[in-house]
């Protein structure tokens, strides 16, 4: 680790009896030695992820008051810590029309919708709706963008060449010097024909 970034560690403030945070911005604090454990009161109101190194980051998920209890291995408790949300944000207007509900703008220097909760309920929707669509938009061009990269080349194997069907063998003629019997390559025996004998004496016609 740089000296510059011991420096930085250093300036990280320690949990105290209270800690404060605001809507939808994450605080970086330094939690007590041997910390194994951490208890929230209420999640909805706060998220809070550790390392090893004991850094903590609270992020402010709604507006409310909860606690924090820290745990050790042995799963004693090491500290508590009274946790508040609430919101710093100086640029943000609050616009009532009529009897509609509240809708909250942020002027900074141009007002835009912004989601927050209390607000009217067909305004908070539409404008979750709109930052859904837009992420997901986001995401599939990143996700096209990085399929567009080509890939690594697959290798196919050249089907193997089958030996073509041998001619059928015609058949041997027995000449008469030999016992044995031809064959077909298909595994049937092949008899050859003989002449009929030849009958010398014997008259053609009957008697």
């Amino acid at each position: 680790m740089g000296a510059s970034q011991a420096q930085e560690r250093t300036k990280v403030p320690l949990l105290g009896p209270t800690l404060r945070a605001s809507m939808d911005k994450a605080v970086l604090v330094k939690m007590p030695e041997g910390i194994r454990t951490v208890v929230i009161g209420n999640p909805s109101v706060a998220h809070v992820n550790f390392d090893k190194s004991g850094l903590a980051v609270v992020t402010g998920r709604s507006f409310g008051e909860t606690n924090l209890i820290i745990l050790n291995e042995h799963g004693e408790i090491i500290t508590q810590t009274d946790l508040i949300v609430g919101d710093d944000r100086k640029s943000l207007v609050s616009v009532q029309s009529g009897t509609s509900g509240k809708v909250t703008v942020s002027c900074d220097p141009r007002c835009q919708p912004i989601a927050v909760i209390g607000d009217d309920d067909r305004a908070f929707s539409g404008v979750n709706g709109q930052i859904s669509t837009l992420t997901s938009a986001a995401q599939q061009a990143a996700q096209s963008s990085a399929g567009s990269a080509p890939s690594a080349v697959t290798q196919v194997a050249a089907p193997t060449p089958t030996a073509a069907p041998s001619a059928p063998r015609a058949p041997a003629v027995n000449s008469g010097s030999s016992s044995s019997r031809p064959g077909r390559s298909d595994g049937m025996e092949v008899i050859p024909a003989r002449p009929a004998p030849k009958m010398e004496g014997v008259s053609a016609e009957a008697q």
